[in-house]
């Protein structure tokens, strides 16, 4: 309906048929119109819009048949009010092909945001004002799309003298009969991704996804063909799909590091992953590469007692019986007579004294989560799948401690803690058999990968059959353990990983490197019992410290560092389940006043940046003058210079958010939605992020821009998330944002 103020009779518009939402409008939860790339609308949908804004601006307002005026939603009723010279589309949102060129905040009506568009300085076409954010955005072209959107108003303004629109004309009363137009084929696009089916996380633009390639670039120079650092696994004893695949290793340096080391391993594994899903064929032979060399650590060298993974070199049973020392089974054998589950966690395992020896459950998990997503992108083949299943059975045992390491708490459920490896940290106890090696209820929140623990547990659930059955550790009673166990171990880990996550971080995101999870049974010995793992963490106990690795306790810092990214994983991920958190008090009991989720603890991080930066990414003013890349100072005063980064929870110091593998994590926390930002503010902050680097001269050139190990390891993960590169299983991207 078309509605004139200078008419008082109604004229009524055939608003051509409107194309139904496909996915685009999730690409904006609220306020600014989205950018599209120009190659997605058609010249002939642009044509007819603008024939369309000069009837409106003539008085006259007319079908045209040869092209669509806007592509939006069928369902929506397009109300066009003709005021003045503003034409209204209300509960309209539009969408453009390039960013849009202003906005302003507080303006109280769409009249007001229609005069801001007449008086601009630049010669403004189009607009949408956002009813309850108050704000007002304009652009000097014309939309490509308008999409029903509630709380939105959307239009054209009348420019005088416009010598860059066609003369107005006026068509006559009656038009003769046209015969429709077929008009000519057109290439195929190609295929788009499945719209969202439920919430998910948000990624930047086309800054993001250069930055990614960017580092990803890097990372792989650190890929290198097995020189002997890791045993080498024949291919009678893999899966079909590794025939002909050589061996990769990850080369790493610094720290702890040095020589292979599972961390490295994981990242690499998980990313070619993630690379595979996307279509990256080059990244399954290389992912594949890599899990060859991982396969070679599990099997261990031929030195020793095989598998070797994450035992003590002792015994077979020390991998491979859930009764021996050290607790937990860590390689299970397939029928191809080859193990697969968690690796020894640095080779070659002489560059320790005595020999390197136990499981890392960081780079564990991360190695995991990449061979699932590689069997995804070869179609899950059932050889594949078999080695997969092994991986996450032997992850539960050696690393969670399925199916006898856990506390209970008083409604019966089961918590399974993560531990540092198969030898210490977590719910291992101070005595007997199975004590742990390193200072005992010391636990890493940045181990802690919900995500991860949901994908395992689904693809178990998923493609389990009978036969594995076999595979699983028996309780040591002798009884054995089940599916559903195993299944339930895995939600308990969450449960449990959140609640110490809620006791040992500020609201600023920042968390403890190393903080206390001490629940011990009456019996010193056992390995459950009763109790409450966050009973008095961040302490071990009452007033108690430890650490595992030399880096401060209760402190932000190094080991602290991947919290925020892998929060961000689970969030995207699995955005609906990881947003119902149960936290319980110090007693194991709900607490109805505490809320808390993967989004809670982001949206912290992210309103660090927004309430304590220089500058807001929203408004662009986060560059330095005459400068293209970020201004790194700006930015850094959010964590540096800001409250918050310490608290009851973590009551040491803060490492300066300038080491790269200090900052880079952060910046993930823009993925989930935050109430004071639209999908598309968000997008604007983590591409704001991406721009610090340069990557021109192939090499990054910034302020926080490394190429080390340990920096690089963190910045390929963090853009890997902020760029929309994880991508759920269940066909759920990230929703894309262009800013």
């Amino acid at each position: 309906m078309l509605v004139s103020t200078k008419d008082s009779h109604l004229h009524h518009f055939s608003f051509f048929p409107l194309a139904p939402a496909d996915g685009t409008s999730s690409d904006s939860e609220e306020g600014l119109p989205m950018h599209y790339p120009q190659r997605r609308r058609g010249w002939g949908r642009i044509v007819g819009l603008i024939v369309a804004t000069v009837c409106v601006a003539a008085g006259t307002m007319t079908a045209h048949l040869g092209s669509r005026v806007l592509h939006g939603d069928t369902n929506a009723t397009q109300a066009l009010v003709l005021a003045g010279e503003c034409t209204f589309a209300m509960e309209t949102e539009f969408f453009y092909t390039e960013p849009v060129d202003d906005y302003t905040e507080n303006v109280a009506s769409a009249e007001d945001c229609c005069q801001k568009c007449q008086t601009a300085s630049y010669p403004c076409r189009s607009w949408t004002w956002v009813k309850r954010l108050r704000r007002c955005f304009t652009k000097s072209g014309h939309p490509v799309e308008a999409v029903h959107k509630e709380g939105h108003v959307s239009g054209f303004s009348r420019m005088r003298g416009d010598t860059t629109l066609p003369p107005p004309f006026t068509m006559p009363p009656t038009l003769p009969p046209v015969e429709p137009v077929t008009p000519a084929p057109m290439p195929a696009p190609p295929a788009p991704r499945p719209p969202p089916s439920s919430p998910g996380g948000i990624a930047g633009g086309q800054k993001a996804r250069d930055a990614f390639a960017g580092f990803l670039s890097l990372w792989r120079d650190s890929y290198q063909d097995n020189d002997g650092s890791v045993p080498e696994v024949q291919d009678s004893a893999l899966p079909g799909s590794f025939a002909g695949i050589g061996t990769k290793i990850v080369v790493s340096s610094g720290g702890a590091a040095g020589g292979v080391v599972t961390e490295g391993m994981g990242y690499g594994i998980m990313v070619e992953g993630f690379k595979a899903i996307s279509g990256d064929h080059t990244a399954i032979a290389t992912g594949l590469g890599l899990l060859r060399g991982w396969m070679g650590m599990v099997n261990g060298p031929a030195t020793y007692p095989q598998p070797f993974g994450g035992g003590n070199g002792k015994s077979m049973e020390a991998s491979t019986a859930v009764d021996s020392y050290p607790y937990g089974v860590s390689a299970i054998k397939g029928p191809e007579g080859g193990y697969s589950g968690v690796a020894g966690w640095k080779f070659p395992i002489e560059q320790c004294y005595p020999p390197c020896q136990g499981s890392a459950t960081d780079g564990d998990e991360d190695a995991i989560l990449g061979m699932i997503y590689l069997s995804e992108a070869q179609g899950n083949p059932a050889d594949f799948v078999d080695l997969v299943v092994r991986g996450i059975i032997s992850f539960a045992s050696a690393d969670l401690g399925f199916p006898d390491l856990y506390r209970t708490l008083p409604n019966g459920q089961r918590m399974f803690v993560p531990k540092g490896g198969s030898q210490w940290g977590g719910l291992l106890p101070t005595e007997g058999k199975f004590k742990s090696t390193q200072e005992p209820w010391c636990y890493n929140p940045s181990y802690f990968a919900p995500g991860h623990y949901r994908v395992f547990r689904d693809f178990a659930r998923k493609y389990w059959k009978r036969e594995f059955d076999t595979y699983l550790p028996k309780h040591l009673d002798g009884n054995p353990s089940t599916l559903q166990e195993m299944l339930a171990a895995y939600d308990g880990s969450i449960s449990a990983g959140y609640n110490i996550l809620y006791y040992s971080s500020c609201s600023s995101g920042a968390v403890g490197n190393w903080v206390g999870v001490k629940a011990e049974c009456t019996d010193k010995s056992a390995l459950n019992c009763p109790g409450v793992p966050w009973a008095t963490t961040p302490y071990v106990g009452e007033s108690g410290t430890c650490s595992a690795s030399g880096t401060t306790f209760g402190s932000y810092g190094p080991d602290a560092s991947r919290t925020p990214w892998r929060i961000a994983m689970d969030y995207i991920l699995y955005a609906n389940e990881s947003s119902r958190v149960t936290i319980y008090d110090r007693e194991g009991k709900p607490d109805p006043n505490a809320v808390y989720s993967a989004k809670t603890y982001l949206n912290g991080m992210a309103k660090q940046y927004i309430e304590h930066a220089q500058c807001d990414a929203v408004k662009g003013d986060c560059m330095a003058a005459g400068m293209t890349k970020t201004a790194t100072y700006k930015l850094a005063a959010a964590f540096d210079q800001g409250p918050h980064t310490t608290c009851s929870n973590v009551p040491n110091a803060a490492q300066s958010w300038w080491a790269a593998f200090m900052a880079w994590p952060t910046f993930t926390s823009f993925v989930a939605p935050l109430d004071s930002l639209t999908e598309s503010d968000s997008g604007r902050w983590l591409d704001t992020f991406a721009s610090i680097c340069d990557f021109s001269g192939g090499k990054p050139q910034g302020d926080i821009c490394s190429i080390s190990y340990f920096e690089l390891g963190q910045e390929v993960v963090a853009t890997m998330v902020m760029s929309g590169a994880v991508l759920p299983l269940g066909g759920t991207p990230a929703t894309l944002v262009d800013v």
